[in-house]
């Protein structure tokens, strides 16, 4: 469970490497992500942007779905409204 990333090698492309990079997301059941899931997400696209080496980057996901969005669960077990003011 969480966010992954993966570089595909080749050496048909440039110098051992395709030029891609898969970032994967894996929040079971629906992909609905977490709040350090948000960051894991842009802290793992970031880190691929700033490869020289990387040409282009694949969001994927594991499950039945793409994404949810976002889910409450875990503030909901501690008593808390995120959303609320």
């Amino acid at each position: 469970m969480g966010v992954s990333t993966s570089s595909s090698k080749s050496s048909k492309k440039g110098p051992g490497k395709s030029g891609i990079t898969v970032v994967t997301v894996d929040y079971p059941p629906v992909n609905a992500l977490p709040v350090d899931g948000w960051f894991a997400l842009a802290d793992a696209v970031r880190t691929a942007g700033r490869d020289p080496d990387v040409r282009c980057v694949v969001l994927a996901a594991e499950g039945r779905g793409f994404s949810a969005g976002w889910t409450s669960r875990r503030y909901r077990r501690k008593g808390v409204r995120p959303w609320s003011g």
